[in-house]
């Protein structure tokens, strides 16, 4: 795993999990669409930690997970995590995630930024990581915990500690080399001349630190400088609640969510459309031109996803939205788009079903879509895939023709569902 996979997963642990500077200028952390810069590329917030915490023990999975015949998995795959991630984030942070996570109190939120980020440049830098939580009443245990984390990065020969004030607020920032680190615990390491090794031997720098009760860490001094300035300042720009996608997926998704999940898909493709070509490169082989792919299978056309989870008394709720125009759909976003009809449990549904799904979309054009996309893409794939599918099962009968008998009769109403198992 290398250096920036494993502090992506570092901040992640702690959003999940859910010296002191300056106070912050307002009670609470600034709702993410306000604390995030509008060069946000995607964003996980749980807007109350402790909150989500007590649902989640409430709820049906939390209470799987604490049950006592859960005990023996539980132990080992807590030490598994521990032994063999946890355990090198924390070597390579100074940070101990487990305490790090429990003292959040209020809001947590992790942002991934664009910060520059130019793919393909030869020298360019990649996006930013930034994380915030308020830990209220448990801000002096943070201190405690924060002045902890220096003290072991001080002991720590493999990591360039310093310190940075930004708005007046002192940070902890060390630079960190994971192909170093990896050297010199095992004799048979790669050489540094490995092209494999250049990756892992990246150096990153990743700054933490204390604003009034909050924890801001970032992967960017750029990106954590713009966190601070939002999260105890005013009178900023426009930020991540200011972009039309996220206010149109916020809107009718986040609400009372326990935690929720955006992604800015227009923002991603911009970033990464240029490079596209190549890596579909091979498909020109078959008569595709890879600068159609990706418009064709539709991915293009969807701005924005957005998840959200939350508690009610019957249960789990999870929704998820995907803003894709109707004008603008073709391809997989034709596909799976849903018909305007009635998809409530059927009548004939036993009522010791275990699970229920009822899919109302219109199974003709969908296939439809499918078929278009792919001439789009090639006429050769497109017209190999059409004679696969009209022979397919002829092979038993002679007179079947799948594209006929079975796509040509699709309907709009798909169901499924199941029973409890039976026996052991």
């Amino acid at each position: 795993m290398n250096l920036r996979t494993r502090l992506v997963a570092l901040l992640f642990a702690v959003a999940a999990g859910l010296s002191p500077g300056a106070g912050l200028l307002r009670a609470d952390l600034p709702a993410p669409g306000d604390l995030l810069p509008d060069d946000t590329l995607a964003a996980l917030s749980v807007p109350d930690a402790t909150i989500a915490r007590t649902q989640f023990h409430a709820s049906n999975l939390g209470r799987l997970w604490s049950d006592a015949a859960m005990a023996a998995f539980r132990t080992n795959f807590e030490s598994g995590f521990r032994g063999r991630f946890a355990a090198p984030l924390e070597k390579e942070s100074g940070l101990d995630i487990a305490d790090l996570a429990g003292l959040a109190r209020g809001q947590v939120t992790l942002g991934l930024l664009r910060d520059g980020w130019k793919p393909g440049a030869e020298e360019g830098t990649g996006p930013a990581w930034v994380l915030a939580f308020d830990a209220k009443d448990r801000a002096p245990k943070l201190a405690e915990a924060l002045a902890a984390a220096r003290k072991r990065l001080a002991g720590n020969t493999n990591a360039a500690l310093r310190s940075v004030r930004i708005r007046d607020i002192e940070f902890t920032s060390v630079t960190l080399d994971l192909r170093s680190r990896d050297k010199a615990s095992d004799p048979k390491a790669k050489k540094a001349t490995d092209p494999d090794d250049e990756e892992d031997g990246a150096r990153i720098e990743f700054a933490f630190g204390q604003a009034g009760t909050a924890f801001l860490a970032g992967t960017s001094p750029g990106a954590l400088q713009r966190l601070v300035q939002r999260a105890t300042g005013t009178n900023l720009p426009p930020g991540l609640g200011s972009r039309t996608n996220f206010v149109a997926v916020a809107a009718d998704t986040f609400g009372d969510a326990a935690a929720w999940v955006y992604v800015d898909t227009t923002a991603f493709y911009e970033q990464v459309a240029p490079g596209l070509g190549s890596v579909f490169g091979m498909l020109s082989l078959l008569g595709a031109d890879p600068a159609k792919v990706v418009p064709a299978t539709g991915i293009a056309s969807i701005k924005a996803v957005g998840a959200a989870i939350r508690t009610t008394p019957g249960g789990t709720v999870s929704v998820v939205r995907i803003l894709a125009p109707a004008s603008e759909r073709t391809g997989v976003t034709r596909v799976f788009e849903t018909v305007s009809k009635d998809a409530a449990v059927l009548p004939g549904i036993p009522s010791e079903a275990t699970s229920f799904l009822r899919w109302r979309i219109d199974g003709r054009a969908a296939w439809k879509a499918l078929d278009d996309a792919l001439k789009r893409i090639s006429p050769q794939i497109s017209g190999l895939a059409q004679l696969t599918v009209e022979s397919a099962g002829q092979v038993f009968d002679a007179d079947f023709n799948l594209q006929r008998d079975l796509a040509g009769n699709l309907g709009d109403d798909f169901v499924s569902f199941s029973l409890p198992a039976t026996g052991t």
